[in-house]
């Protein structure tokens, strides 16, 4: 029907191109194949299934509730009912909770030993790793909002892959830095040693594993995840092989990656997803929300997820600090690209990538209490949908002489009403096109 009429906002739901969801490009041929979601034919196969299900012919046999589920690299799907789940969860934190107390217990009767963890130890660990993560999130947070005070903003709109090294590179810099600061500081009391950092880091994710739990969150599946395979992975043949790292650093270090290989790679793939969908948002979340802030956080909070277990091998490392140097000289580069306005926000030709704005041309009639009219002009109204605002378009010639509209009144006296005022103030200009004899904006 949209071909015939020619209607474009054709009903599609999609992921993989939201950039042009309701726009003029917003076509077929624009979709990639394997993408398209009809709405309308899933709602009816929805209520034919609903229909036809076997919960209403047997709802004693599925009893058992929620359930948890989630794709494997889109391979296979796993399933399973939520209270297994939160069984094999909580089994999970007191197994790990009660061999991380044994271990430290065990350990405070023997001789001190360098390469062994105690509970002073594990305590400063646990400090320093959350201290560090705070750092690198203000490391993060600092780059957009350098990039928000230069007008530098969305320089990752179009080329998605480039907030990785924009926003994650200094988040690196800032929980490297942050660990070898605090393991300078925490050295005046106890030995620093990978084994107290990797407890510790077990112990966050026990901790937050078990307050998912609690509130029933069913995402707590990934934080399983990054419980249950370094634990075994790691953990275990680090204690029983009872490696160091002065000879057997290499041992190490291929324990850290196969204990992290698989959880890294769920949750990349999850969060690959969410950036593909919630990027393009950005583009349409008003002039409110500044993008760069959020997705900052975003990537700051992913670079931790990642980092989590192979940033302690830093401990380890003897050029800690020429690392954490590099780290911030590297992370130069990027913001540097950034300010210097090489990658644009938008763009059109394989990859479209508009900037959304409505534009509406109005006539106003202002009438005082008796009826009689106090004030008539008009304009076209032009409201930005994203943080740039008119910034990246008052160059072109039509608009170069729009002026910012003073808000007043209801809606700011406009006669458009739109469901996202909030976030998408009514600040826009309005570019003059009739003076007639009375004020003009």
């Amino acid at each position: 029907m949209s071909a015939s009429l020619k209607v474009r906002c054709i009903d599609l739901a999609y992921v993989s191109n939201g950039y042009i969801y309701h726009t003029r490009y917003d076509n077929a041929d624009a979709i990639p194949i394997g993408s398209i979601q009809r709405s309308g034919d899933n709602i009816l196969e929805l209520i034919k299934s609903m229909a036809n299900s076997d919960y209403l012919k047997d709802p004693a046999g599925y009893k058992h509730g929620n359930s948890i589920f989630y794709d494997v690299l889109g391979i296979f799907m796993v399933h399973y009912p939520f209270r297994l789940h939160k069984v094999l969860c909580y089994m999970t934190c007191f197994v790990v909770v009660l061999y991380i107390l044994l271990k430290l217990y065990k350990q405070a009767k023997l001789s001190a030993n360098p390469e062994s963890a105690s509970f002073a130890s594990v305590f400063l660990s646990f400090c320093v790793i959350n201290i560090s993560n705070i750092f690198g999130i203000l490391s993060g947070l600092a780059v957009s909002f350098i990039l928000i005070k230069f007008n530098a903003m969305m320089t990752w709109y179009t080329h998605m892959w480039f907030a990785f090294p924009l926003f994650g590179l200094p988040t690196l810099f800032g929980i490297s830095l942050g660990h070898c600061l605090g393991s300078i500081v925490i050295k005046k009391w106890v030995e620093v040693n990978i084994r107290s950092f990797l407890y510790a880091v077990l112990l966050t994710h026990s901790s937050i594993l078990f307050v998912l739990n609690q509130f029933e969150i069913k995402s707590s599946f990934l934080v399983w995840l990054w419980l249950l395979f370094p634990f075994m992975c790691i953990c275990l043949p680090y204690d029983y092989l009872k490696l160091t790292i002065c000879r057997n650093h290499i041992k190490i270090l291929v324990l850290h990656l196969i204990g992290s290989v698989v959880p890294s790679l769920i949750t990349v793939y999850h969060l690959f997803i969410l950036y593909k969908f919630f990027v393009p948002l950005f583009g349409r979340t008003g002039t409110e929300i500044p993008g760069d802030a959020v997705l900052a956080l975003v990537t700051a909070l992913t670079c931790i997820v990642i980092l989590f277990y192979l940033i302690n091998l830093i401990h380890g490392a003897k050029n800690g600090p020429k690392f954490v140097i590099l780290l911030g000289l590297l992370s130069f580069i990027p913001l540097f690209i950034a300010l210097s306005g090489q990658l644009k926000p938008f763009s059109i030709g394989y990859y479209t990538t508009p900037k959304r704005f409505f534009m509406q041309h109005i006539l106003r009639t202002f009438h005082n209490s008796d009826g009689s009219i106090r004030k008539q002009d008009s304009g076209i109204w032009l409201q930005p949908m994203d943080y740039l605002h008119v910034q990246d378009i008052n160059t072109i010639p039509f608009f170069k002489n729009m002026q910012r509209l003073e808000c007043e009144g209801s809606y700011c006296s406009l006669p458009y009403y739109y469901s996202m005022r909030v976030i998408a103030r009514s600040q826009a200009s309005l570019h003059s096109v009739c003076t007639c004899t009375l004020a003009l904006m």
